[in-house]
């Protein structure tokens, strides 16, 4: 996801380690997550 133009944070690194990311209810809560974060709106 780049929706920061950074690199993912560590939540994120987290969740793809563990597989985690793949599950959709959590990929929306992550995606709510970067959205709703000032540095998506650079």
């Amino acid at each position: 996801m780049l929706l920061w133009s950074s690199t993912p944070d560590e939540q994120l690194l987290e969740l793809a380690a563990n597989g985690s990311i793949n599950d959709p209810i959590i990929l929306e809560e992550q995606v709510e997550r970067l959205l709703a974060d000032d540095r998506s709106r650079r």
